[in-house]
């Protein structure tokens, strides 16, 4: 009957916790000296068909093992009440107790998360300089890459330009059958077929061949062989 009670008022020592049934049998022992761990344990089996004691099955903390673990029920606090033990009083001062270092606990926490935050408003600190001077220096670049697109589109608008008066002037110094050639093939797209040409400016063929030599010279058109004749194709054509 002392191994009862003494089992009893070890696990009022946890409540409202379970408890390895290891750790009931050493204080067990600890208290009735010679008491077995078999005795122990048919005695902790004993009060859970009272419903004294819950038994429930868990993982153990450092293995994939399962362990048994035991809580004192409502019935068997009662029991040791009954017996003059674990009055309502030691109860109310054991869960005390137990808020007590839960608030102990939450303290710490949220004194740890106060530092935590501190950390991290100081790293924060410490990269808002180097990002600001990115910021900066991105800002720069723009700038520097808006004042370069303005000098390309001015020497772009230049070029164009020349190049605009030198096909005028090309075109300006064209005799009439260069001309008439050249407003052929520039009606038929800016390319032609010579043997094409000839039919329709009606021209000899030397004449054709001659003048599209002078003009090719000149770098108004370009001539490639096309099976037995040759196609024209303009380098020089009016821009709007």
């Amino acid at each position: 009957m002392e191994t009862r009670k003494q089992i009893l008022r070890s696990l009022m020592e946890f409540y409202p916790l379970n408890v390895d049934e290891v750790v009931i049998v050493s204080a067990v022992q600890k208290v009735v000296g010679g008491t077995s761990a078999s005795l122990i344990s048919s005695e902790i089996q004993s009060l859970k068909d009272k419903g004294w004691v819950e038994e429930s099955w868990v993982k153990a903390p450092f293995s994939h093992a399962k362990t048994r673990r035991f809580k004192i029920t409502s019935s068997g606090i009662e029991q040791l009440q009954s017996t003059g033990e674990g009055k309502t009083g030691d109860l109310s001062e054991r869960l005390s107790m137990l808020e007590a270092r839960l608030v102990a606990g939450l303290d710490q926490i949220r004194s740890e998360m106060e530092v935590l935050q501190r950390d991290m408003e100081q790293d924060k600190r410490k990269l808002e300089e180097p990002l600001e001077r990115v910021a900066r220096n991105v800002t720069d670049l723009s700038q520097e890459l808006m004042a370069i697109k303005k000098m390309v589109d001015a020497h772009t608008e230049k070029f164009d330009s020349n190049g605009r008066m030198e096909e005028q002037l090309i075109l300006r110094v064209l005799s009439g059958d260069e001309r008439a050639i050249y407003e052929t093939i520039l009606n038929n797209g800016g390319t032609m077929l010579q043997k094409d040409l000839i039919a329709r400016t009606r021209m000899s063929n030397s004449k054709v061949s001659r003048t599209i030599d002078h003009l090719e010279g000149r770098g108004v058109l370009a001539k490639e062989r096309h099976g037995a004749t040759n196609r024209l194709r303009l380098l020089v054509r009016p821009r709007a």
